[in-house]
């Protein structure tokens, strides 16, 4: 009985001695949570099929938190603020819980018509602290890893040109936003991410998540879909790490450099993102290139306005656009037309001398055989107006591309180093 009363001593001695240690993590992390006077962003994931919906929190010490959202599903797509409690509590380790109801959170939890709703999370598991303060969660219930940073009072943003600072809250929301759109600008269709000697096609960023392929793979191939998250430092973190088809990478975190394009921040990880060489994502299907009609120079301007009045006096209509864009049933170049009554468009033959070099050849026959009513309208153009034949011929030349970004291309300028050249945009 003795042995077995000395046993039991010593179990509850080491029992205490990790309640007390688990005790103290609770104070330690209430105390920090509490004592940042800006509060706290939530990075928050409900699921990593829809977009980051990061939140703003204020602890006090009298276990009350304040919250602020600015999203369509919590908020209305509206800046909002709103009230409710936290506790910090011992649960296989230190559990952050959200225990009375506050909308801009639990909504993302509640069931919804479907029966699942978004199947977001409430209760975190605190997995650590990092050495910039913040903290390391993982949603209970469906195990998806987001960070609490602190808040980023004076962080800078430029909108319209013009640097402002963030100075409350509701700047936050403004400031995401605008970097947001400034790394992934609404009009991109398609990244290349390389990683490990692989490439691969990121697309989806406008809608705040990606669908990653590989860079050779079908359309119907079927995608690695992840959420993404933006700090204000440039910053890109995935809801997951990717590790591609071979898993000979994991690549979570990326950063904007001195290049300007996205760099893994990862370590030990050579990863990048970005829109790939400028001649390369101008041929890239899917991407559609108006032309801009004030910018023509050269002979350019004078067939343009030509192909205009062509079509005035033809009662073909008004010649609304022309434009570049691949044709993947051809597998070549399309330069296409359109008026208010018909649409054309003609094939060409694509050289890749360079990363910004190209060489157009049009290939009339092609055009010709092809069985759309845009190739057999653009022969019909072709034959009856010499300007159109005239502008179809002219872009067979060697053209200099010029992008007006490394990460995310959205203007391009185009000269054929004769005294003709033109820009597009990404449409």
């Amino acid at each position: 009985m003795g042995l077995n009363s000395c046993y039991k001593t010593e179990e509850d001695i080491w029992e205490d001695s990790s309640a007390v240690r688990t005790e103290k993590t609770l104070n330690d992390y209430e105390q920090a949570m509490c004592a940042e006077e800006n509060g706290w962003v939530l990075q928050y994931f409900a699921n990593e099929s829809e977009q980051a919906y990061p939140l703003l929190m204020k602890f006090s010490k009298n276990t009350a938190v304040n919250m602020a959202a600015n999203n369509s599903v919590s908020s209305s797509s509206g800046y909002t603020e709103k009230a409710s409690t936290f506790d910090l509590i011992a649960d296989m380790g230190p559990v952050l819980t959200f225990n009375t109801y506050n909308e801009l959170l639990h909504c993302f939890s509640d069931p919804q018509q479907d029966g699942m709703g978004h199947m977001g999370d409430y209760e975190f598991q605190i997995m650590g602290r990092n050495e910039d303060g913040s903290f390391n969660l993982r949603g209970k219930k469906h195990s998806i890893d987001m960070k609490m940073i602190k808040f980023p009072m004076g962080a800078t943003y430029t909108v319209n040109g013009e640097t402002k600072t963030v100075e409350k809250w509701e700047d936050y929301y403004t400031a995401y936003s605008a970097i947001k759109n400034a790394i992934f600008p609404s009009k991109s269709k398609a990244l290349f991410l390389t990683a490990a000697g692989e490439s691969y096609r990121v697309s989806g960023m406008g809608s705040g998540v990606l669908n990653i392929v590989p860079a050779d793979a079908d359309e119907d191939a079927f995608p690695t879909t992840l959420s993404y998250v933006i700090s204000l430092d440039n910053g890109v973190h995935f809801s997951s790490p990717f590790t591609g088809d071979n898993n000979k990478f994991s690549i979570q975190n990326f950063k904007l450099n001195e290049a300007g394009i996205l760099e893994c921040t990862d370590v030990d990880q050579n990863a990048n993102i970005s829109s790939g060489t400028v001649a390369t994502y101008f041929l890239v299907d899917g991407n559609n290139w108006r032309v801009d009609r004030n910018s023509l120079e050269g002979e350019y301007v004078a067939l343009f306005e030509q192909m205009q009045s062509d079509c005035r006096t033809a009662n073909y209509g008004t010649l609304q656009y022309i434009q570049f864009s691949w044709s993947s049933v051809e597998n070549k170049l399309a330069f296409a037309f359109k008026t208010s009554k018909f649409d054309g468009e003609y094939y060409y033959d694509v050289t890749i001398d360079s990363d910004n070099v190209i060489t157009l050849a049009f290939n009339q026959e092609t055009t010709e055989a092809s069985s759309s009513s845009k190739a057999k309208n653009a022969m019909v153009f072709y034959r009856q107006f010499e300007s159109f034949k005239n502008f179809v011929n002219l872009l067979s030349a060697t053209l200099t591309l010029e992008g007006n970004s490394p990460l995310s291309i959205t203007t391009m300028s185009i000269n054929d180093g004769n005294g003709n050249a033109m820009s597009v945009d990404l449409n």
